[in-house]
C-alpha cells in the first residue's frame, strides 16, 4: 500500500526570490513611499530618519528571532508553530486566529485602496465605474491567481510591486529634476533628533513593516524552505529599512521642518 497522509501535500516550488517577493508586497513599500513616509515626517519633522532607523533595528531584532526557529522548521502555519513549540498549544493557536485576522483585515485594506484607486483613475479617464463589482472581480481575479499556481501569484505581485516602486521613482526623479534641490546638512545631526521626535514617528513607522513575517508562511511551497526563508525574513526587514535614506533626503532637500 502507499503511504498515505490526511494532510494536503502542497506543492515545493518556490525559490527565493518567489519567496522574497511574497514577503516584500505584503510590507508593501510603494504604500511606505507614499504614505507612511509623509505621514512620519509630519509627526517627527526633521528626526524622520532617526526614527526609521529605529524602527528598522527594532524589526531587524525581532526577525533575527524568527530567523532561529525557521532554520529548524518551517510549514504553512510556521508563526503559529513556532508560538506554540514555546509556550505550547494554547497559544499557538491563539496566535494563529490572530494571524489570520490580521492577514484578512490586510486583504481588505487592500482591496479598498485598490478600488479607489482604479475609481479615481477612470474618473480621470471621465469614465463611471461601479465600486462593489469592481472590488468582486478583483478579489475573484486575486483568488484565481493563486489557487491556480502559486508561482503564478508570485509572479504577478513581483511585477506589479515592481512596476508601481519604478513608476514611483520616476516620478521623484521628474520633480527633483524640475525642482532646485538645496542640501542642508544640519539635518542629519544627530543633536537635531529629539527623542520626542522619534517616539511621535515610531508607530507609524513600525508600520511600515507590518507583514514582512509572512514569508514565514511558504514553508510548505519553498522549495528550500530552511535556507530561503531566513533570507527572505531579512531581505523584507532590510528593503523597508532602506526608506531611511529616503526620509533622510527628504529632510535634507530643503523642506520646511513640520514642527
Amino acid at each position: 500500500m502507499g503511504n498515505t497522509t490526511s494532510e494536503p501535500q502542497l506543492n515545493r516550488c518556490l525559490g527565493l526570490v518567489s519567496v522574497t517577493a511574497q514577503a516584500v508586497a505584503v510590507v508593501g513599500p510603494t504604500i511606505t513611499a507614499v504614505v507612511n513616509i509623509p505621514q512620519v515626517y509630519l509627526s517627527a519633522g526633521s528626526a524622520s530618519w532617526m526614527t526609521y532607523l529605529v524602527a528598522t533595528v527594532c524589526i531587524l531584532m525581532v526577525a533575527q528571532v524568527l530567523e532561529i526557529f525557521a532554520r529548524r522548521a518551517a510549514g504553512t502555519a510556521a508563526l503559529a508553530k513556532f508560538v506554540q513549540m514555546g509556550l505550547g498549544l494554547t497559544a499557538g493557536r491563539v496566535t494563529a486566529w490572530l494571524l489570520f485576522l490580521a492577514y484578512a483585515g490586510f486583504c481588505v485594506l487592500l482591496l479598498a485602496m485598490c478600488g479607489q484607486s482604479l475609481v479615481a483613475l477612470a474618473a480621470a479617464l471621465d469614465v463611471s465605474l461601479p465600486l462593489l463589482p469592481l472590488l468582486g472581480i478583483v478579489t475573484l481575479a486575486t483568488w484565481l491567481f493563486t489557487l491556480r499556481d502559486i508561482r503564478l501569484s508570485s509572479f504577478m505581485v513581483l511585477i506589479l510591486e515592481g512596476g508601481a516602486i519604478a513608476i514611483i521613482l520616476w516620478l521623484c526623479g521628474v520633480i527633483l529634476f524640475h525642482h532646485s534641490v538645496r542640501v542642508d546638512l544640519s539635518q542629519f545631526r544627530i543633536s537635531a533628533a529629539t527623542p520626542v521626535q522619534i517616539q511621535s514617528g515610531l508607530m507609524l513607522a513600525f508600520l511600515s513593516f507590518m507583514g514582512f513575517e509572512s514569508a514565514a508562511t511558504l514553508g510548505g511551497e519553498s522549495r528550500e524552505p530552511l535556507r530561503d526563508i531566513p533570507r527572505a525574513l531579512n531581505i523584507a526587514t532590510l528593503l523597508p529599512g532602506g526608506s531611511v535614506s529616503g526620509v533622510g533626503l527628504h529632510s535634507g532637500i530643503g523642506l520646511p521642518d513640520s514642527s
